[in-house]
């Protein structure tokens, strides 16, 4: 519903937000969005992955579980959470690289990624952004567990982004199994090059 653009535009209301959504459950939701915000808010009814192509996405009935990757039998029946399928469709698939080649914005860039086992590849392609410093930061849901055959967790993200020169700034929420182990969150990474960092921690790398 457009929950995560409303609230940056409450704070930063001169955001300009660049939405990517492989479902078209969401169309009216995003609509809405772009027709109350013309100028700041566009989408795309695409995925993001290391790659252009295309592939089939299931949808469940809590949509936040929807994702491209075969989720691990178990691993949602707690927290009201509803994995049952309620759709297959096949979705295009395009790469942060190649839409920014092709688009006018050469801004600097927040990311938000919550694809549901599929942040790793929407990372990878990102390749070249990242080696062109464009990203500032990167807000980011992980699992410690993999919740999706294939699904990449925590500690591989933390891999990553010392690769690239981000640091871990801050996590937020927490996700807690039944029997007390913490099994996801929120982690926002700031690029230790970038001006963000400077402001945030006073320092230039």
């Amino acid at each position: 519903d457009g929950w995560f653009s409303k609230i940056i535009f409450h704070f930063k209301p001169d955001a300009q937000i660049i939405a990517f959504e492989p479902l078209s459950t969401h169309t009216k939701a995003l609509e809405y969005m772009r027709q109350r915000y013309p100028k700041k808010f566009e989408y795309h009814l695409k995925a993001l992955g290391e790659k252009e192509g295309s592939s089939e996405i299931t949808e469940f009935g809590t949509t936040g579980l929807s994702s491209l990757k075969k989720l691990i039998d178990g691993r949602y029946d707690r927290g009201g959470f509803s994995a049952k399928i309620v759709k297959k469709e096949t979705i295009k698939i395009t790469t942060l690289d190649r839409f920014f080649e092709q688009s006018k914005n050469k801004k600097r860039l927040v990311v938000k990624i919550d694809t549901q086992g599929f942040e790793m590849e929407v990372l990878k392609g990102a390749a070249k952004l990242f080696s062109e410093n464009r990203i500032d930061c990167v807000i980011i849901e992980l699992a410690t567990i993999p919740k999706y055959e294939g699904q990449a967790i925590s500690t591989d993200f933390l891999h990553f982004f010392e690769g690239h020169n981000f640091i871990l700034f801050d996590l937020y929420p927490f996700f807690y199994e039944e029997k007390g182990p913490l099994t996801e969150f929120d982690a926002v990474f700031v690029n230790r090059r970038s001006r963000l960092y400077e402001h945030l921690y006073g320092e230039k790398k």
